[in-house]
């Protein structure tokens, strides 16, 4: 760019209209380097921003709207379940400028109040809507997720016992038992 005796750093423009643009364009195009696949630039995977609380807030909302869904196909109720006002709030949060960081600070003040809230509704409704057993002294160990997951899962000492040789086991609904580990007394 050239820049002017008043210092000035804009470029020259002039209204115009696309198909002014793209008959410019023609006469050059040949002269135009051409690429084939992605428009994908590996150093921009994710999105980065200065509001640590906001992304956290953003993900545990997702991760609690699709888990309402989940544990109502789990549970075979297919009930219709107007979720459409829940993902659009999820999607405005995600698609207004509070992703990058460019938002002031009410705004975030305020949609980390309303994602905290979303996901804690959607978590409280999906334990709500899960079938009850009949029995007492029983625990539904629920994975929600599309792939397998190990974790550690505590479970209360009255639902295990021991067997002859001194080994805790739990049982199941099918009336097979598995091991269990005893950690710190619980």
């Amino acid at each position: 760019l050239q820049t002017s005796f008043a210092g000035d750093l804009s470029p020259a423009c002039k209204w115009g209209t696309s198909d002014s643009f793209f008959k410019r364009l023609a006469s050059v195009k040949d002269e135009l380097p051409i690429y084939r696949g992605e428009l994908f630039l590996e150093y921009h995977r994710a999105v980065h921003t200065t509001q640590s609380d906001f992304k956290k807030n953003l993900r545990n909302c997702e991760r609690a709207l699709q888990t309402r869904e989940a544990m109502r196909v789990i549970s075979a109720n297919y009930t219709p379940l107007n979720m459409r006002e829940n993902w659009e709030r999820y999607l405005f949060a995600l698609f207004h400028d509070a992703t990058p960081g460019s938002s002031i600070h009410s705004v975030y003040k305020e949609l980390n109040a309303e994602l905290t809230l979303l996901a804690e509704r959607q978590f409280q409704s999906a334990f709500d809507e899960w079938p009850r057993q009949s029995e007492e002294n029983t625990v539904t160990i629920v994975n929600p997720l599309a792939w397998k997951r190990h974790g550690i899962v505590e479970i209360p000492e009255e639902l295990y016992s021991k067997d002859n040789s001194g080994q805790y086991l739990c049982a199941t609904s099918e009336e097979a038992f598995y091991p269990i580990q005893v950690v710190c007394g619980r």
